[in-house]
């Protein structure tokens, strides 16, 4: 069983980034708190940030091996800054197809443990949350 203030937050944090800036894609229903399958416009709007991840990466690893290539010195925050990027959204890529693949499955475990924590203090806290 979770403090108020620990549901509070996973509540909050799922709201935000389900319903709000659509980072999950899954819709955070706060009455049942479960997450729920999203809509079109959700699916649409994820995969088109997964896309625009993909050509992402592979512009600044294009553009950071032609560089290399070519003999030109990059300055040292340059190739940092190319390494960072080209690692972070090598791991989001990773992670929105992860998501893409197994959607219902994490959804599944996340509702499980969900209802093992104990929902009774989150209902609770939505009901004065109206």
């Amino acid at each position: 069983m979770l403090r108020d203030r620990a549901c509070r937050a996973i509540s909050t944090f799922l709201h935000y980034g389900c319903n709000k800036f659509r980072i999950f894609p899954y819709t955070w229903n706060p009455e049942k708190f479960q997450l729920e399958a999203p809509d079109k416009f959700h699916i649409i709007f994820y995969r088109s940030n997964m896309l625009v991840q993909y050509l992402l990466t592979a512009w600044i690893l294009l553009n950071t091996t032609r560089a290399y290539l070519s003999a030109e010195i990059l300055p040292f925050h340059v190739r940092a800054l190319n390494a960072v990027w080209i690692l972070g959204f090598g791991l989001s890529c990773v992670s929105y197809a992860q998501y893409d693949w197994r959607r219902a499955e994490i959804q599944h475990y996340a509702n499980s443990l969900f209802a093992y924590i104990g929902i009774k203090t989150l209902k609770v806290w939505y009901q004065s949350f109206k």
